[in-house]
């Protein structure tokens, strides 16, 4: 398990991108790449407070299958699981309209990835210098986080990374045959010796 903190991420997810493909260079295997990004408020612009939920995205270039949508999937059984009034919405989504973050290196190097993103987003929290403006204010300051949530969001990081550190690894050489005029599909794999103790 690595904790990283990227730098560059406003200017172009220049720290992840560096990572990701340094990771893919050096053939790494890469279980699954966990994003918090703007993870900590609860209190919306409208002014109403919610904290039952986290929205977890995802990449997938079709449909609602990749390896991202499997890991939003884990972190979503892995909440209800073990946390508490916490539930993990999957936004079937790459991440919110135009806006991206440091999971879409990772997925566009083949990475599992995703990013977990508070219920509702307060724009003036985000990318400001503190300031106040016609009596409000401004920037990323800790009154405005909600500690408790935090709490909960980093229970479902550990849950998830639980579940991914006891994980047998993925089954290789996966192959799917079957006739166009049949129902049936046959699906292949090799083994995995950890799957089968």
């Amino acid at each position: 398990i690595k904790f990283v903190c990227y730098d560059g991420e406003e200017m172009g997810l220049l720290g992840s991108t560096a990572h990701a493909k340094e990771l893919a260079d050096d053939e790494v295997k890469v279980d699954g790449m966990i994003t918090n990004d703007i993870v900590g408020n609860t209190m919306g612009m409208d002014g109403k407070r919610r904290s039952t939920y986290l929205r977890c995205f995802s990449y997938s270039p079709r449909g609602n299958d990749s390896t991202g949508r499997s890991l939003a999937r884990s972190a979503s059984r892995s909440a209800r699981q073990n946390v508490k009034d916490l539930e993990v919405m999957i936004i079937y989504r790459g991440d919110r309209y135009g806006r991206g973050g440091d999971h879409r290196p990772f997925h566009a190097e083949g990475f599992p990835s995703i990013r977990f993103t508070e219920p509702r987003e307060d724009y003036s929290r985000q990318h400001r210098n503190v300031t106040e403006r016609d009596g409000k204010p401004y920037g990323d300051l800790p009154e405005f986080m909600d500690f408790a949530y935090l709490g909960k969001v980093c229970s479902v990081n550990v849950a998830l990374l639980a579940e991914l550190a006891s994980a047998p690894a993925a089954p290789g050489r996966v192959s799917v045959s079957g006739s166009r005029t049949a129902y049936d599909v046959t699906v292949s794999w090799s083994p995995v010796k950890a799957a089968q103790d």
